[in-house]
């Protein structure tokens, strides 16, 4: 093959990196993440502090007031284990090995970003704390007061004003556009608005995610597709869900005489969970009707 397999981790892993200093915005950039606390470690999950809200208190501060991080910690269970398979033929072996890892790598980390993501997304909506349908229950669409109510529920729930975001799929997109607080230009400030970001409202960044699925008649989460059957969104903090990544990137490589090439797997171990109780951070709209 020309390279050892660390080699297309590395360079995914770097691939990766790009990606999300780029201008365009993924939903792994509204997760607390955990990764650098972990990496490499040799655990089957993430027992330890909890990233959370912190206040600032009037000096000079008392003793009673300065609180141990080990009082408030979290569990992330590793127990997502995915793979990108490819096959790499010797004719393309042939041709340069130095653009195939950049060709392969490339591939791997657009495949384990997009599973990293539909793992989000599950979290969110199974561990959302209301589920509540759209207030406009004639024209069954997402409006501005559908902002207004997530604003207020995050608001109560005291989750921080930073890092707020709403999730909307292709099948809502064209709905924004009649919400003047999003596409009027005295209510936008587009000036370093990143790829992949739609636009601002009340605080919420929205960003669409393409692969957005729809809920059942209750707004939960489902694995059945069949029952997915009504329009959604989520609101959330970037507080609401925790990541971790034990393993960001291996790599496997097996001979095949019958390509003959190699097999390639580049894969990734991580988890996730809620770490803001009872779903406090965590706000679903969804449809009155089905689609």
């Amino acid at each position: 093959m020309g390279f050892y397999p660390e080699l297309w981790g590395t360079k995914t892993l770097e691939q990766m990196k790009k990606e999300l200093e780029s201008k365009k915005k993924r939903l792994f950039s509204y997760v607390t993440d955990y990764t650098p606390l972990v990496l490499g470690k040799s655990a089957s999950g993430y027992h330890g502090p909890k990233i959370s809200k912190v206040d600032a208190v009037d000096m000079p501060i008392d003793l009673g007031d300065f609180v141990s991080p080990t009082k408030s910690t979290i569990d992330i269970n590793f127990d997502q284990k995915k793979g990108v398979p490819q096959i790499i033929n010797d004719i393309d072996n042939a041709q340069t090995n130095l653009s195939l890892l950049d060709i392969y790598s490339a591939n791997a980390k657009d495949g384990l970003l997009d599973a990293y993501e539909y793992f989000i997304m599950k979290l969110a909506y199974s561990n959302a704390g209301a589920k509540v349908n759209f207030a406009d229950d004639v024209n069954d669409v997402l409006t501005f007061q559908d902002f207004r109510d997530a604003r207020a529920y995050l608001n109560d729930a005291e989750a921080p004003e930073n890092g707020r975001v709403c999730v909307i799929g292709p099948n809502l997109e064209d709905q924004l556009f009649d919400i003047p607080q999003l596409v009027k230009r005295e209510y936008r400030n587009d000036l370093g608005i990143p790829e992949g970001v739609v636009g601002n409202v009340l605080g919420f960044e929205v960003v669409l995610y393409s692969k957005m699925v729809e809920v059942t008649t209750g707004g939960n989460w489902t694995d059945t597709p069949a029952s997915r059957v009504r329009k959604a969104c989520w609101f959330m903090s970037k507080l609401a869900l925790g990541f971790a990544r034990q393993k960001e990137f291996g790599a496997k490589l097996q001979p095949a005489a019958g390509i003959p090439g190699d097999y390639l797997n580049i894969y990734s171990v991580f988890g996730g969970t809620e770490q803001q109780g009872a779903g406090e951070y965590i706000y679903t709209k969804y449809a009155n009707t089905n689609s």
